[in-house]
């Protein structure tokens, strides 16, 4: 979504909560809310609009957070439900939780109710009118340049938003034999060589260009051949390498007449404070969860034989092994066997299948982060075969392990059961080397959406 379409919804969103609040008083209160604003005493009024303030930022924020202004987000209604509900409940909690601990003033649940009631329809309606009327013509045209198979997955995936957002223009290839002709086995036709690129695109005018290639060199005849006046108003981008993820962020420095670009080779120095946040974070959610896990805990030894918690071996930041620990959800079985497990798995327990579409299996985990093995947020743990058999095939990824391994990361929100290995580490190299405690608060987010959709990996 372009940045002023995204700002412009932003504003009329929080317009809406607006609204929705003083209509819900409105319907529902015994007093005039507007006369209880104007006469009510200055710390009453004071207190009341920092309360309303705080949570018309909160619910910017989870709107955000949850995708509601994402770049790839068409119009679903089911979809923009899902999430809507989400934040509804999430909002209602906040303010229960909040006016229970300070108690400042006496609001009836039914205003809440009808509240996020009002606020989610206001918030179907906008959108409705919104993506229809201003997105209706606006149809991105792409160009992609290579064919391979990552490129294949590519054009699905693009082939299933262009019924609304965007429409192929075709694929150039380096051995493309018939140009304007059908590709033998890929979505969309081959309109030329990606020696042409220049010439294509000018004559095509694409609002979106890709560079999908596997090999630097081919990278570089390719951008050399286009010149830069023809993409003047065109958006060119490239899958990246592991490298140039890495120096997303580049300094440079200067020999001579010879420039560097510094390719950063460790995290960000606001990851000293991430440790400390998780740390206080995983002792207070301990504490609050330790009923519910004790019940967990009996509950799994009761509905099958075995012990209740299931410790495994996993390779951990600076590749040191550590042992994690989740609530057993399969049958007892030899550890040196385990395979992963699949959809419809006979091995999971029937109360396995709960805990693992819920994640409640992971709740003890809680105790590796307080030990300092894992972070609430980084690359997925992963066994030490894996490792091995990955850092032989996939170039550079030792290097996702400057970082904690987490309960949840940026490849598992982002990607999904057929995301393959490369693009997961790129996904990874991106959290560690462009690190922000505003990332992880967004990930958590996106994290809770994706247990409730049931996405992700």
């Amino acid at each position: 979504m372009h940045t002023g379409r995204r700002n412009a919804l932003l504003v009329i969103d929080l317009l809406v909560f607006v609204g929705a609040v003083l209509l819900s008083f409105r319907l529902r209160s015994t007093y005039n809310f507007g006369l209880f604003i104007t006469q009510a005493p200055v710390r009453v009024t004071t207190e009341l609009l920092l309360y309303f303030g705080g949570f018309l930022a909160l619910y910017g924020f989870l709107c955000y957070g949850l995708g509601l202004y994402e770049e790839n987000l068409r119009w679903s209604f089911r979809q923009h439900l899902t999430r809507l509900i989400v934040i509804s409940l999430l909002l209602f909690g906040a303010i229960t939780i909040t006016f229970y601990l300070t108690n400042p003033f006496a609001v009836p649940r039914s205003n809440l109710i009808v509240f996020l009631a009002f606020n989610a329809l206001g918030e179907l309606a906008i959108r409705l009118l919104f993506f229809q009327i201003l997105f209706r013509d606006s149809v991105k045209r792409v160009l992609v340049i290579g064919r391979n198979d990552k490129t294949l997955r590519l054009l699905r995936e693009l082939r299933r938003q262009a019924a609304f957002r965007t429409r192929i223009l075709g694929v150039l290839d380096e051995s493309a034999e018939r140009p304007g002709g059908a590709a033998d086995h890929y979505v969309y036709r081959v309109i030329g060589k990606w020696v042409d690129a220049d010439r294509i695109i000018r004559e095509q005018r694409p609002d979106l260009v890709l560079l999908s290639v596997e090999t630097l060199d081919m990278r570089e005849r390719i951008l050399e051949a286009i010149d830069s006046r023809t993409v003047a108003g065109t958006f060119l981008y490239l899958d990246p390498g592991v490298y140039e993820i890495m120096i997303g962020q580049p300094q440079y420095i200067r020999i001579g007449d010879i420039p560097f670009v510094r390719i950063r080779k460790s995290i960000s120095n606001l990851y000293d404070f991430k440790r400390l946040a998780d740390f206080f974070m995983a002792m207070s959610l301990f504490l609050l969860t330790a009923p519910l896990m004790a019940a967990l805990l009996i509950a799994v030894r009761a509905n099958s034989k075995g012990p209740g918690i299931f410790a495994q071996a996993r390779v951990g930041r600076y590749e040191r092994p550590f042992r994690i620990f989740k609530f057993r959800t399969m049958y007892v079985e030899d550890e040196h066997n385990l395979s992963q497990a699949k959809s419809g798995d006979p091995r999971i327990t029937p109360l396995g299948r709960f805990l693992r579409r819920t994640r409640l299996d992971e709740l003890p985990q809680l105790v590796n982060i307080i030990r300092g093995e894992m972070s609430f947020i980084g690359p997925r743990p992963l066994i030490a075969k894996e490792v091995d058999a990955f850092k032989k095939s996939v170039p550079g990824f030792g290097e996702r392990f400057i970082a904690l391994p987490g309960l949840s990361g940026l490849a598992q929100v982002h990607g999904d059961y057929h995301t393959g290995p490369v693009e997961k580490l790129k996904y990874d190299l991106w959290y560690c080397y462009h690190y922000h405690p505003w990332l992880d608060v967004t990930i958590l987010l996106r994290t809770v959406k994706t247990v409730l959709m049931r996405q992700g990996t």
